[in-house]
């Protein structure tokens, strides 16, 4: 080998290094200073939220989900990745003194991508993780809600959830049928009126776009999905449709820099039934109904009958719709994408998990409670 050759081959393994070795340093930078609550906060106002702003500008221009498209060509990616690897090691030609260098280089390139991954996912995303939260940010309080607290809050809920049912559109069965083209287009209106009464929700939300994965979502039991590197909000159009309106403003309270998964549900439902969307309104109100009638069960079974019996026909059509439709498409793998998820919630700071739904109703009532 000439030294020419041994300079250029040394100089391709430092290119080759140098990506992964970058990657790593974000890594560890951010988990190093995770703990550090303004380090992090900075982070996420300077940098993660203008980010996301800024792209959610700019991909509001195409009509179709790009975070779609992100994960069908990163899965088109490892199915030629292993094939290529594979028929690359396994060639003839390549002689076995050659063949675990050039493992060694297909794993490095693999981690390499794993690795830039999860640094834009740290740094574009987790940041708001271990920064203050709409509750810090708003003066509410996520505490323990006494059983009559509870009873009260969902019973003002039931009350105008069954006025709401009856002023949208249904079909002649009696289910939902409010035109989502309509609706998605309305979004930004949607927090208009709770903006005022909690200023950390201002923001700008963008219109949101129905996934052609929409069955597969809701066979891993989403309804929607915000991606942070393009700032879209993603909806699963083949969930429930009378939830749709609310699970939008939940995606748009991401976009509005809203994280966690309790509080975007606080968000979405308080955003919907303050605003001046009849069909928002409704959809925000049976959400919440839907959260608190839950927790109620827990609590006082008698009162959640008792409750129950007050929902107009159009009501328990739309919930008997909800239930059937999740019945259904409760899998394994459903409880298996559950499980990952909790897990990655949980590594998160997020300590209750997808229980962290759950989370939302004691917001709820310390909000309602403190407001009226």
């Amino acid at each position: 080998m000439t030294e020419t050759s041994g300079k250029n081959k040394t100089l391709r393994t430092i290119l080759c290094v140098l990506p992964a070795a970058a990657a790593a340093a974000l890594v560890a930078v951010f988990y190093a200073m995770r703990s550090d609550t303004a380090f992090m906060t900075a982070a996420s106002e300077n940098f993660s939220r203008p980010f996301r702003d800024f792209a959610a500008r700019i991909t509001q221009y195409v009509p179709f989900s790009l975070m779609e498209l992100c994960y069908a060509l990163l899965i088109l990616w490892a199915l030629y990745f292993i094939i290529r690897t594979t028929a690359g090691f396994a060639s003839k030609k390549r002689p076995p003194n050659e063949k675990p260098a050039y493992l060694a280089k297909r794993i490095l390139l693999l981690v390499t991508v794993a690795l830039v991954i999860w640094a834009g996912a740290c740094w574009m995303w987790f940041t708001g993780y271990y920064s203050p939260g709409l509750a810090d940010r708003s003066g509410l309080e996520n505490r323990a809600v006494a059983p009559e607290e509870l009873a009260a809050v969902t019973e003002f809920f039931v009350d105008r959830a069954c006025i709401m049912s009856t002023e949208v559109e249904r079909d002649e069965d009696g289910h939902f049928s409010e035109s989502y083209g309509n609706y998605s287009r309305m979004i930004d209106p949607v927090y208009d009126n709770i903006s005022g009464m909690l200023p950390a929700l201002e923001g700008k939300n963008y219109r949101p776009k129905s996934m052609l994965s929409s069955k597969l979502m809701s066979r891993l039991g989403f309804t929607g999905f915000y991606f942070a590197l393009t700032g879209e909000t993603n909806i699963n159009t083949d969930s429930p449709a009378c939830l749709l309106p609310s699970t939008i403003a939940h995606e748009a309270a991401h976009q509005r820099g809203v994280l966690s998964e309790d509080e975007a549900n606080f968000a979405a439902i308080a955003a919907c039934i303050t605003c001046d969307d009849p069909v928002y309104k409704y959809s925000g109100y049976l959400m919440g109904t839907i959260h608190l009638m839950n927790a109620l069960l827990t609590v006082s079974t008698p009162t959640w009958q008792e409750l129950y019996g007050r929902f107009t026909d159009e009501m328990k059509t739309d919930w008997a719709d909800n239930s059937a439709y999740w019945a259904v498409k409760k899998t394994k793998v459903t409880e298996i994408s559950e499980d990952i998820y909790d897990g990655y919630l949980k590594a998160n700071s997020q300590e209750l998990g997808i229980q962290s739904y759950g989370a939302c109703v004691d917001l709820l009532v310390d909000w309602l409670i403190v407001k009226e």
